[in-house]
């Protein structure tokens, strides 16, 4: 060989380390890019997962709750048709009275509320007469006037004057009660 293809030689030699070298660094990038990206990968993996976790908590801990408000809403609503109920089958017995025990029941009412003048208006179905209400002894310091019957009184009569009118059907009395006793009964029932 002579000078120059020596020279030539050392040239292309030099230029293919060069490139190895230059291959090398570009594999070692190329691995430690790999490793990085996969390294990112496990993380934002990761990541991704604990997110998805902690959302399905907060669904499942919604959707818990809004189930338990439900639940709670459909008890309370069967606690008050229960005590619908036993309301009502007190209005039911009350105006299923005998006439002795109705007039009794309306006598004792219209003693704690009763004016002087007072005109006194029967439920058009109830078991006794106003005549029965207004021979009373009991009653007779109030001088009471008939006031008729009604269709709109449930059981009961109403007291009513130039002042004030005072409801004391059966609907009305139980409602009263009702409010009072509310809260006792529903205790007493579903504790």
């Amino acid at each position: 060989m002579d000078g120059k293809e020596a020279i030539i030689a050392k040239i292309i030699e030099d230029a293919k380390n060069k490139a190895n070298a230059y291959v090398e660094e570009a594999d070692g990038k190329v691995r430690q890019a790999k490793e990085d990206a996969a390294k990112w990968s496990e993380e934002y993996i990761a990541v991704g997962r604990k997110k998805l976790s902690t959302e399905t908590e907060e669904i499942v801990s919604r959707r818990k709750t809004v189930a338990d408000l439900d639940a709670k809403k459909l008890v309370l609503k069967a606690k008050q048709e229960v005590l619908d109920e036993v309301f009502d089958s007190a209005a039911d017995k009350l105006l299923s009275l005998k006439s002795k025990d109705y007039l009794a029941f309306v006598e004792k009412n219209v003693l704690e509320n009763a004016e002087v003048g007072d005109k006194v208006i029967l439920d058009k179905n109830a078991p006794i007469k106003i005549e029965d209400i207004l021979s009373l002894p009991s009653l007779s310091k109030f001088k009471l006037i008939n006031g008729g019957l009604s269709e709109d009184v449930k059981g009961g009569v109403i007291l009513t004057n130039d002042k004030t009118d005072k409801d004391l059907s059966f609907k009305s009395l139980i409602d009263a009660k009702k409010q009072e006793y509310l809260k006792e009964a529903a205790s007493k029932l579903f504790d």
